[in-house]
């Protein structure tokens, strides 16, 4: 009987770290940080993808759960940028977001290492749609 629970046992243990995802891939954003998103930028010689949203906005949570897990997505934003989440209700990223004309969530902007506005959408995106903006960003840099 004891047996039969430690081999039950393992198999829960098994099961859920396979079911939640224990070493689960994401993308590499930087949260709220528009000054380490600009030093990165520069240091590792990538654009910068900027995802805007609020905490709120149902399509920016669709795109954050469904999106920016698949693993498509998340090969091309980590291997090719530098990715920061803006808040779009956060004070200090108020004037930033307005310079780039960002006037609802979610908002994807591109930008080139200069910090020059290349790509700027809005709205949900399915992946493919998604990874065919990244490209057209990529194009741009």
């Amino acid at each position: 009987m004891k047996r039969n629970l430690v081999i039950l046992g393992a198999f829960f243990i098994l099961f859920t770290s396979f079911r939640f995802g224990g070493d689960k891939k994401q993308v590499n954003f930087i949260d709220n940080d528009w000054q380490t998103a600009k030093a990165s930028s520069k240091s590792e010689d990538k654009p910068i993808f900027a995802f805007i949203y609020t905490s709120h906005c149902l399509l920016s949570s669709k795109m954050n759960d469904e999106i920016f897990s698949r693993e498509e997505v998340i090969n091309e934003l980590n291997n090719k940028f530098i990715c920061v989440m803006l808040d779009a209700d956060a004070l200090q990223n108020n004037i930033r977001i307005t310079a780039w004309g960002a006037n609802g969530t979610p908002t994807y902007v591109f930008l080139d290492k200069n910090r020059k506005l290349t790509v700027k959408q809005s709205g949900f995106k399915d992946s493919k749609e998604f990874i065919l903006m990244a490209e057209d960003a990529l194009k741009k840099y």
